[in-house]
């Protein structure tokens, strides 16, 4: 994990996070999405739509190894 307020690029973060879930052996990952935040200062859902079109994309294309839904 980056240290706070750092941020990762979408598509590294999504292959590292997608392939630690394989290697575990988990073929389906609920990806949580935090809405809301009462820190005006926080970057958490500033940048939401590029993560999911990231993970759209390479869904998309059959790059991930495990399939990533969505927990809002």
């Amino acid at each position: 994990m980056p240290r706070p307020k750092v941020r990762w690029d979408d598509a590294p973060a999504l292959l590292a996070h997608d392939a630690e879930i394989a290697a575990a052996g988990i073929t389906t990952v609920l990806d949580a999405l935090g809405v809301g935040e009462a820190d005006p200062e926080s970057v958490r859902g500033s940048e939401w739509d590029s993560v999911l079109d990231c993970i759209q994309e390479f869904s998309d294309r059959g790059s991930l190894r495990a399939d990533h839904l969505l927990h809002v």
